[in-house]
């Protein structure tokens, strides 16, 4: 029976990460859900505006207390989708520079043959 392979720090770190971006996602549209007076659908997709910080306007708070809380919910699931894509581009950045590495090293030794 095979042993599974232990899971690498930038394979947890990204798990934690999506984690964190679905998590907050969902937290959002329930909130906007309750605080507005918006279906699902809107609340999911104000919150999808509000973290991408596309703010199409068309969806808007109505009170000072949802502005309040849309204002810190903007800077923390900012920060969460942020540190998602400089994961995500560093990740693929690391990936590339070893494959390049590998085809280097594998070339220098055939020419040493």
């Amino acid at each position: 029976m095979k042993q599974a392979k232990p899971a690498t720090a930038p394979d947890v770190k990204l798990k934690v990460v999506i984690v964190s971006l679905v998590l907050a996602l969902g937290l959002g549209t329930v909130l906007f859900r309750f605080l507005e007076p918006f279906t699902w659908i809107q609340a999911f997709y104000f919150t999808v505006n509000t973290m991408t910080t596309v703010g199409s306007g068309d969806w808007v708070p109505s009170n000072d207390g949802t502005r309040l809380v849309v204002a810190l919910y903007t800077l923390v699931s900012v920060s969460l989708y942020v540190s998602f894509i400089t994961f995500l581009g560093s990740h693929l950045l690391e990936l590339r520079t070893r494959q390049l590495l590998e085809q280097f090293t594998l070339e220098k030794t055939q020419d040493k043959e």
